[in-house]
């Protein structure tokens, strides 16, 4: 996703409640897809078309019970360059009808905001052209409103739909049940005779050697259907790394398991713990002296 994609993705939720009065807005439902075009209820009898155009520039069309309806276009762009007023025209058969345009009072000051009665609607059903003009001149924005008709059709049903109840605030959804645990056995992966077995005294590091160090390693080990160690952690550190890591590097190269078996007698993946004790080997006895 690119940058400018992740702002107007942020700016769409705000852009779209933007043009509701302050506290009509208590919840978000996406209604209908038309297109390019997404209608969405927002309670209280208030709906909204939307459309996101290459560039990231979000174009909002709200309209509710008891209000205006409204045009709001917003790009995290060119929003921030100014708070003087942008122009907006929207041009249908090469006539160019100038739409009263102010800063968005939702957005702080962010977009261009117009409002106006039912007529708005009727306006931009006739698709066209809509143009955003920077007040130093500069031409913003050129979108093409595309098939916006059937999108304001169906954000009219929208709006009688949530005016008569029929559509409601959504209901938290349950948490879904707790899914089958990781490992499903009946019979554990059954270890070598003993783990201890895997080792020998030429396996101690010499680093380990030279530096003293012993102790004892907790480790478990994620046992592959195939009885082969596909994992092993460290639960418990000796508290030497050299010792912690030849431990699990040997049990994964050396250990070979029983794979553990399901309720249908099938090889399936298991968990195993346990624990290697290295200690240096105890000094010989110096010989005694001569008589």
């Amino acid at each position: 996703m690119k940058h400018g994609q992740a702002l107007i993705g942020l700016a769409a939720v705000a852009a779209a409640t933007a043009a509701l009065p302050a506290g009509a807005v208590q919840w978000r439902q996406s209604w209908a897809k038309v297109g390019e075009w997404e209608v969405s209820a927002h309670g209280a009898g208030s709906c909204s078309a939307e459309r996101v155009y290459p560039g990231g520039t979000l174009v909002s069309i709200a309209s509710g019970r008891g209000r205006r309806a409204s045009l709001a276009v917003l790009n995290r762009g060119w929003s921030m360059q100014t708070a003087s007023p942008y122009r907006m025209s929207l041009v249908q058969d090469g006539a160019r009808r100038s739409l009263a345009a102010g800063a968005n009072p939702y957005l702080h000051g962010l977009g261009v905001l117009t409002e106006s009665g039912d007529g708005l609607l009727a306006q931009l059903a006739g698709g066209g052209i809509l143009e955003l003009v920077h007040p130093d001149g500069r031409l913003l924005e050129r979108l093409d409103l595309g098939e916006i008709a059937p999108a304001l059709a169906k954000l009219g049903l929208c709006k009688s739909e949530a005016a008569a109840g029929v559509i409601f605030p959504p209901v938290a959804s349950p948490p879904p049940p707790p899914g089958p645990p990781l490992w499903i056995r009946v019979r554990p992966a059954g270890p070598p005779a003993a783990l201890s077995t895997l080792f020998s005294s030429d396996d101690y590091p010499a680093a380990a050697v030279r530096a003293g160090e012993e102790g004892t390693v907790g480790f478990r080990l994620d046992v592959g259907n195939d009885g082969r160690v596909a994992a092993c952690t460290v639960t418990a550190s000796s508290g030497s790394a050299i010792l912690d890591s030849t431990t699990c590097q040997l049990i994964t190269m050396r250990a070979r398991f029983q794979p553990a078996r399901d309720h249908q007698g099938k090889p399936t993946e298991d968990r195993f713990n346990g624990r290697i004790v290295w200690r240096l080997p105890e000094p010989e006895p110096e010989p005694p002296p001569p008589p």
